[in-house]
This record gives structure tokens, C-alpha cells and sequence, in this order.
């Protein structure tokens, strides 16, 4: 019989959460005030996103002002060592 406890006890868990799943469903979607609810979210969620990617832009324009000229540079010149070490050691050709 203890074999059978755990069994059990996630059957009663398992409709215990579907119980409070279905009824907060129910709840938003067949009722008024639970679609209007919704709505609400829904409004709230596509502000959000829309305040989000405008911060975002914002900091990517900042460090692109700050810091993209430091980056820039500093690339340009290890690109440019390691461009004149690779033709060093490459042998010179001959015409």
C-alpha cells in the first residue's frame, strides 16, 4: 500500500492544478469583466514592448556615441599589426 502513496498523491496534485487552471481560464475568458481583464494585459504588455525596444534603441544609439569610435580605432590598428606580421612572414613573390 505505500507503493500506491506517491501515486496518489500526484494524481490529487495533478487535479488539483487543473482544477485552478481551468477555473482561472473560465474565469478570464467567460466571464465580461474577466475578458475585459485581459484586455487590460493585453493594452499593458504592447506598451511594455513598445517602451522596451524604444530603451533599447536608446542605448544601443548611446554606446554606439560612446564607445563605437574607441572600438573603431582600436580595431582598425590591430587589424592593420596583424596585417603587416601575416606579410612578413609570407614570402615575397617573385615576378
Amino acid at each position: 500500500m505505500t507503493k500506491n502513496s506517491p501515486h496518489h498523491q500526484s494524481f490529487w496534485s495533478g487535479l488539483s492544478l487543473g482544477v485552478i487552471v481551468g477555473g482561472s481560464a473560465l474565469a478570464l475568458f467567460g466571464t465580461k469583466k474577466g475578458r475585459e481583464v485581459v484586455h487590460k494585459l493585453l493594452d499593458i504588455s504592447e506598451n511594455f514592448e513598445d517602451v522596451a525596444s524604444d530603451f533599447i534603441g536608446n542605448v544601443e544609439d548611446e554606446l554606439k556615441e560612446q564607445v563605437g569610435p574607441a572600438i573603431q580605432t582600436r580595431g582598425v590598428t590591430a587589424i592593420e599589426s596583424l596585417m603587416d606580421k601575416i606579410q612578413s612572414v609570407l614570402p615575397e613573390k617573385v615576378k
